[in-house]
């Protein structure tokens, strides 16, 4: 009766390391998938979009960022981290479950200061945010070209991410994403350079 026991839980054990297994080439298809889709939308942006030009708050309050329309979604600019070599397209729409696709608009616009954007700790997207120090340069171009220059002022740690817990940050930019393993929230706040 032992001997039956232990097979049994020997097998669900192989079952279960099986079954992880193919969860992790699955999770890094569709990484990788994703991040072929993100150059290639991040190539047609380039050719579409105006040479960046030097952007500046100019106080535009509850302003929809223009929109740029391509395959099915539209975007709102790129955001680039060059000490990472991390360009990325920025989607309009809010869409929590679709973060691992592209990294999204959580509310306002660079106009006023109220920058936020969402993302996933992935590879491919927001993977160096645990690397990410205090006066790392972060450029947020719109659309129109308008580029602002930003340095990173403060990187936390947070339970959750909400409206009201981001408005309060000092900050003109936030971009942030959940972490995989820990399931908080990594917050990178920038200031205008």
């Amino acid at each position: 009766m032992r001997r039956k026991i232990t097979t049994v839980f020997l097998i669900f054990g192989v079952l279960l390391i099986l079954l992880s297994a193919l969860w992790m080439v699955g999770s890094t298809l569709a990484q990788d998938r994703a991040a072929q889709e993100r150059g290639e939308i991040l190539e047609q942006m380039r050719l579409l979009m105006p040479a960046p030009r030097k952007g500046a708050p100019d106080g535009r309050s509850d302003v929809s960022l223009p929109r740029l329309s391509l395959e099915g979604d539209d975007f709102v600019g790129i955001l680039e981290v060059p000490r990472f070599e991390t360009d990325l397209p920025v989607c309009a729409t809010w869409d929590a479950d679709a973060v691992v696709d592209f990294p999204r608009c959580y509310w306002g616009n660079p106009y006023d200061g109220s920058l936020m954007i969402g993302g996933s700790d992935g590879r491919g997207q927001f993977d160096f945010m645990n690397e990410i120090t205090e006066g790392d340069s972060v450029f947020f171009t719109d659309v129109t070209g308008l580029r602002f220059y930003y340095r990173v002022s403060e990187i936390r740690l947070a339970d959750g991410v909400s409206f009201e817990a981001l408005s309060v940050l000092d900050a003109d930019l936030i971009f942030f994403a959940r972490n995989t393993y820990s399931l908080d929230y990594t917050v990178v706040c920038c200031t205008l350079a």
